[in-house]
């Protein structure tokens, strides 16, 4: 997988220095908390890109870019295997749009050959696990440590 975006495209940056400089960093890996600068920022989106497509999630009424979606290779064979990142801006939680999208990266995981999803949530997260429930997830071993829960699908 590589870049879904044009290099350096501006928006998919500029929303990253907003949405990682604002208050929505408390339960991300260090590498996704800010705050950033335009430079930083494109070196962040560069990074995750090296691990998998970084996808800028709009809102559907709107057009507004709310989030972001990074996906992660985990295997290279069958079973195909992607590992699911998500954030939203905090104007935009609590009103069922990280659901939404997880729902909709299952959907669309299956036309893809996808056999499995997993992601990694900090133990303290209870509005990213109750998304990942709701889409279909269940909890699973294998999380890297014991402040992380891993969630896998299909259940």
């Amino acid at each position: 997988m590589g870049p879904w975006h044009e290099a350096g495209d501006d928006e998919l940056i500029g929303f990253v220095v907003d949405l990682l400089g604002a208050d929505v960093g408390t339960y991300l890996p260090p590498s996704w908390q800010g705050p950033l600068t335009r430079a930083s920022a494109g070196a962040w989106v560069a990074a995750r890109d090296a691990e998998g497509p970084v996808l800028l999630v709009r809102e559907r009424s709107s057009g507004d870019a709310v989030g972001l979606v990074v996906l992660f290779a985990e295997g290279l064979g069958p079973p195909a295997s992607l590992r699911v990142g998500y954030v939203l801006a905090r104007e935009h939680w609590g009103r069922g749009l990280a659901t939404e999208v997880v729902r909709g990266l299952v959907a669309w995981s299956g036309t893809v050959g996808v056999d499995a999803l997993d992601a990694l949530v900090s133990r303290g997260n209870a509005a990213s696990m109750r998304v990942l429930i709701k889409a279909g997830f269940v909890e699973a071993d294998g999380a890297p440590s014991s402040e992380v829960v891993r969630f896998v699908w299909p259940a």
